[in-house]
């Protein structure tokens, strides 16, 4: 199994950006870049502000932290895939303008809930050891 550090993962995004800046250069093309979370930091996106770009958006990011704590289900809008709501901003990060998409979903949240009774569970019976 190939494992790298956080750093190298985000040096090896910093290239690949590089990269696909050269590419785009080279063959004038109109597509689309998808990458990981790890890409997306402040330098990355400031690099390729006129390519069409997706990204996951991690929590790391303190305006997405705060975004996702800040919403109300009243906020969200009714997808058109069953069980899914969103909303959708249009921030200004990093003098980029960009579109986020909160998405929340009946299944992931059941499947968290599900793994958080879980650790619960675990760690109950854990401190139930250390009290014997």
């Amino acid at each position: 199994m190939w494992q790298t550090s956080f750093k190298s993962a985000q040096k090896f995004m910093v290239n690949f950006v590089v990269r696909i800046i050269e590419f785009k250069k080279q063959l004038q093309f109109d597509g689309l870049m998808v990458a990981y979370s790890a890409f997306y930091t402040q330098e990355n996106i400031q690099i390729v502000d006129k390519l069409k770009w997706l990204s996951g958006l991690p929590l790391t990011v303190k305006a997405a932290t705060l975004l996702a704590k800040s919403v109300e289900n009243k906020d969200l809008i009714t997808s058109q895939i069953p069980g899914s709501n969103y909303i959708e901003i249009k921030p200004n990060y990093a003098a980029v303008e960009q579109r986020w998409l909160l998405v929340e979903s009946n299944k992931r949240k059941e499947s968290d809930l599900k793994k958080l009774s879980k650790k619960i569970q675990k760690d109950k019976e854990a401190c139930k050891k250390k009290l014997r």
